[in-house]
């Protein structure tokens, strides 16, 4: 009977040492640090695109090396496990958005390149989502890796 209920003691122990691993899947203060600089990165993208929708496609060429660049910083921003998908999708976003801003420049002037025929917004609309529900589900530790907002793919994904 002592050796049951030593082993019934053990199988307790491991099943809470499991499940608060589960629980750590998204821990807040981490999420929160590390969205805090993804969204100062996001920003700043934000910032010089407004600029370069703006500009005169002569003068385009920098403005698309800055995207360029601020997207390198996003990929060598130091994330947890729950925003690699999100990140993901933003990353996808500002890609989709360099490319737009490439070809535009690339093609004759008197031909129309839309921004927007490469779809960003798909992206950064699933980035918004994942963010939302992360958000709500670290407040109360929920955050699941299985659930269906962050397994969605976005076109780039599949």
């Amino acid at each position: 009977m002592k050796k049951m209920i030593l082993v019934l003691m053990v199988l307790l122990i491991v099943c809470l040492i499991v499940l608060a691993g589960c629980s750590e899947y998204c821990p807040k203060n981490q999420f929160d640090s590390s969205l805090k600089d993804v969204e100062n990165v996001f920003q700043e993208y934000q910032d010089t695109e407004k600029l370069a929708f703006v500009t005169d496609r002569g003068a385009l060429s920098p403005l698309i090396s800055k995207l360029q660049d601020i997207k390198m910083k996003l990929e060598n921003t130091t994330i947890p496990e729950c925003l690699k998908f999100p990140v993901a999708n933003l990353d996808n976003y500002m890609k989709s958005t360099n490319d737009g801003y490439i070809l535009f420049l690339g093609n004759n002037p008197n031909e129309s390149i839309s921004i927007e025929s490469h779809f960003p917004d798909i992206y950064r609309a699933k980035f918004d989502l994942q963010i939302e529900y992360l958000k709500k589900c670290t407040d109360n530790n929920s955050c699941r890796p299985d659930d269906p907002v962050m397994l969605t793919p976005t076109p780039a994904q599949q």
